[in-house]
């Protein structure tokens, strides 16, 4: 692909793409995820940092980016007001024709921006995409290949409602949208602690617009290992929320059980990981009540007897 007919010298609105990067205390990881836009093949690009009054050095580091390219914007925030405000901040005050996202602690392959500003020139009626991705853990890529084998059961092109009512296979980081299209879907509900990117897609893929997909790893999502393991509660609380926000619906197109299912499985696969298996079987049980037969049970059962093997081959070893 020739890149030097979709490059600018300086940013012009028509195909430029506004890259929304909110930041609370990331002064240890935001110079590599900046550094990962810097070196993207595709040049004509605007970053927004959104800071939601950071208390380290956030600030410092990025200013000294800043001087060096003006394609990067400063936005501080008077107070701190979440995750969604501070995207909605920088939507607010984004001019590209395309929003993409990316947390201060993520990163992006150099072909990330390239490949999806031209899957959406080649089809102007792609005005939302998202492609594969892959983990970063302890700065080392960690291909996420079981999280996959559950992905293939649902689709990831294509119009994706109902689905994505109970289903979110869509990494934010990945995400290209139109910004006219998030506005008119009136941004990321600031209401919600968690589940604010599953939202904005319910909202955009109501309105019968295709999702297209790239199959490439062209992201990586740092994990957080004591992330889940702090906010357990607070995140268990925050999806019950959201199942009942979208209850009517899920109803109505018969998907609450499904819904209910994966919720169910989903936190008792996390309390197993934590070694709570009491907890674990409560939830996975659940989800054996909701839909015995399903695919998705079958998976997750099948994954918890080899993870239950795993570890008494490994308890072994060591004697």
């Amino acid at each position: 692909m020739d890149t030097t007919k979709l490059e600018q010298t300086d940013f012009s609105i028509t195909n430029g793409v506004s890259i929304i990067m909110p930041a609370y205390n990331t002064a240890v990881t935001i110079n590599d995820s900046i550094q990962s836009v810097l070196n993207q093949t595709y040049s004509n690009w605007e970053l927004i940092i959104i800071d939601d009054e950071s208390r380290d050095n956030t600030i410092q580091v990025v200013l000294e980016l800043e001087a060096k390219d003006h394609r990067i914007r400063l936005i501080t925030l008077p107070k701190n007001g979440g995750l969604s405000n501070a995207r909605n901040a920088g939507i607010n005050l984004s001019r590209g024709k395309f929003l993409t996202f990316l947390d201060a602690d993520d990163l992006w392959h150099e072909r990330k921006l390239e490949a999806q500003v031209k899957l959406h020139v080649q089809d102007p009626f792609c005005r939302i995409s998202h492609t594969n991705y892959d983990l970063l853990v302890n700065n080392n890529i960690v291909s996420r290949y079981r999280g996959q084998i559950f992905d293939n059961f649902y689709s990831k092109r294509g119009n994706l409602y109902p689905q994505i009512l109970f289903r979110n296979n869509i990494a934010i980081l990945s995400v290209m949208v139109e910004r006219e299209l998030v506005l008119a879907s009136e941004g990321f509900d600031s209401g919600l602690w968690a589940f604010e990117d599953q939202d904005l897609w319910i909202k955009i893929a109501k309105q019968n617009f295709n999702f297209g997909y790239i199959d490439e790893r062209l992201c990586y999502y740092r994990v957080n290992p004591n992330g889940m393991s702090n906010k357990i509660g607070k995140y268990r609380n925050a999806y019950k929320s959201f199942l009942k926000k979208y209850e009517n619906e899920l109803i109505r197109t018969n998907n609450l059980r499904e819904a209910q299912n994966v919720y169910n499985n989903y936190f008792g696969v996390q309390f197993y990981k934590r070694g709570e298996f009491r907890l674990a079987f409560l939830y996975l049980s659940k989800a054996w009540r909701c839909q015995l037969f399903s695919i998705l049970n079958i998976l997750f059962g099948g994954y918890l007897i080899l993870s239950i093997i795993r570890m008494n081959l490994s308890q072994i070893e060591k004697k």
